[in-house]
């Protein structure tokens, strides 16, 4: 019987170890839900937690986001703490933001931004948050009573000069504007420097306070060779499809000139500093061209060049850049800083007029052909032509035909100064409506030169011995209101054209028109004619 006792106790302990020992739990899977659907959970599966929040706007507010140590599914012992993370969307501190990467932030949750300034506030950089109206940093989005959040963003009352070494002129003018910091230029001439970059600050130094009030002096360096009224310029400028690019120097000095101190600087898309630049090699005799290629451009332009380069690629929306020997540009192509398209898939010849590049560029002293017209490379000064001709290729097809056509007509009556009715065809609604003009009108009221345009355009029909009506291919021939729409051309002159060159009508013609005359676009034409009468101060242009 003693022996049965201890037997008894060892059973009893190990029954009791049998009890104590528990079945694992595995954590369960919250996704989606909230804050108060999981404490509920966890909390009836005897699981001991703690909530942690993460501050997540790309992700939905006040949801479970995961566990921090463990995964859904994991086994752990009753006594273990688990970490529950849950995004809470709260007003975050925004230090060293700017209004627009606030407006930003904000936007992927639906909330607007309204800005107040907190002028004269320096504890904060300039132009960024300093701030909630009305609310604190830490406020749940969730509870705030409105969808429009009031930020404040700081004014400073000093500002910080920021470091210009090495800027030219545009990055200083970007790099002050955006500090709203006040300057003026001054210039210190260097013809060892490049023109237009930062020389020094007049009575301060980079990170030097100043006051809003303040006018800043900024010192540039000058060259005295910008003011020379004559030197080597970009003549010719081509711009076709692919890699057919050139561009052609001229040399208007009595000197032969060396080009080793010379390169050509592309700027791409905008861009406020060269993208990549050519050094150039050779020469230009007194009176001499120089042309630059891309090698697999077309063999014609290929026969001309003088050297290649495979890097010479651009677009119409590039600067290119004439460079001296210590980076000076004196002469450009296009305006600094735009990346708009403008000159692209033409011929530009500058006119002969010109004598020496210019650091602003002036595209009134360009004149432009058709892009596939190359011959005027190699010579220059090259004049434009004066005056272009009917092209009677187009009488073989009838008005309205899909390449174009032309009919001769007789004049019935002239209706306006941009309106007439021919026969046969073209009487009563179904006559012509000038293309590329809109002149004064008659009726229903008599405007300021109406009559005088009514006037000058039935002088030139009613004393025209031939009188040809021409269709546009590229744009409609009849509108709306059932009217033809045409080129009148009178004893070989285009009336159109005659009525924009005399002041009767601004140019209306676009880039859309592609018929040639002299190996340019009727719309070039059409340009030139007004600039005559803006310049000239006719008829509609009349001060």
């Amino acid at each position: 019987m003693k022996k049965i006792i201890p037997l008894f106790l060892m059973l009893l302990v190990f029954l009791a170890g049998c009890e104590q020992k528990e079945v694992p739990i595995k954590l369960p899977d919250l996704t989606n839900m909230t804050i108060v659907e999981l404490e509920t959970l966890l909390s009836n599966s005897s699981i001991d937690f703690e909530v942690v929040e993460e501050n997540d706007f790309n992700k939905p507010d006040g949801i479970f986001v995961n566990y921090e140590a463990h995964a859904i599914n994991d086994e752990i012992e009753t006594d273990e703490l688990v970490t529950v993370i849950v995004n809470i969307h709260r007003l975050p501190d925004l230090t060293g933001k700017s209004e627009s990467e606030i407006i930003q932030l904000f936007d992927t949750i639906g909330i607007d931004i309204q800005t107040v300034f907190d002028e004269g506030n320096n504890d904060f950089d300039n132009l960024t948050w300093s701030g909630y109206e009305e609310y604190n940093v830490g406020d749940k989005i969730s509870e705030l009573n409105t969808d429009t959040v009031t930020i404040k963003i700081a004014i400073n009352s000093t500002t910080v000069l920021p470091d210009l070494e090495g800027l030219n002129i545009y990055q200083i003018k970007k790099e002050l504007n955006a500090s709203f910091i006040q300057f003026k230029f001054e210039y210190f001439e260097d013809d060892l420097k490049e023109m237009d970059t930062f020389y020094e600050y007049l009575d301060y130094q980079a990170g030097d306070m100043i006051d809003d009030d303040i006018i800043v002096t900024v010192k540039l360096y000058s060259n005295s060779f910008v003011e020379n009224e004559v030197g080597l310029f970009i003549s010719k400028f081509w711009d076709n499809e692919g890699k057919n690019k050139a561009i052609e120097i001229y040399n208007p000095t009595d000197s032969t000139i060396n080009l080793s101190d010379y390169s050509i600087a592309v700027l791409a898309n905008g861009s406020l500093i060269p993208s990549y630049s050519i050094p150039l090699d050779g020469q230009i005799d007194s009176n001499g061209t120089f042309i630059l290629t891309n090698p697999e451009g077309n063999r014609e332009i290929l026969l001309k060049s003088d050297q290649s380069s495979t890097q010479f690629v651009f677009d119409g929306n590039d600067v290119i850049q004439l460079r001296y020997k210590n980076g000076t540009y004196i002469d450009i192509i296009s305006t600094i800083g735009s990346s708009v398209f403008s000159l692209t898939n033409e011929l530009y010849v500058r006119q002969p007029e010109v004598t020496v590049g210019n650091r602003n560029f002036n595209f009134k002293s360009w004149d432009e052909y058709v892009p596939t017209y190359v011959s005027p490379f190699g010579t220059h000064p090259f004049s434009r032509p004066e005056s272009f001709d009917m092209d009677l290729s187009y009488l073989g097809r009838e008005f309205g035909h899909a390449l174009g056509g032309m009919v001769k007509v007789t004049l019935v009556t002239t209706t306006d100064g941009d309106t007439a009715e021919f026969t046969p065809g073209f009487e009563s609604n179904a006559r012509i409506r000038f293309l590329g003009v809109d002149t004064p009108e008659t009726h229903p009221i008599v405007q300021p030169l109406g009559l005088e345009a009514k006037a000058f355009t039935r002088s030139l029909l009613e004393s025209a011995t031939d009188i040809y009506l021409q269709s546009d291919p590229n744009t409609a021939s009849v509108d709306t209101y059932g009217r033809h729409l045409g080129f009148v051309w009178t004893d070989g002159q285009l009336v159109n054209y005659l009525l924009v060159r005399n002041g009767f009508s601004d140019n209306m013609l676009t880039s859309e028109t592609k018929l040639v005359y002299n190996n340019r676009y009727i719309y070039r034409w059409f340009q030139d004619a007004e600039q005559y009468a803006i310049e000239n101060e006719l008829g509609i242009h009349k001060p």
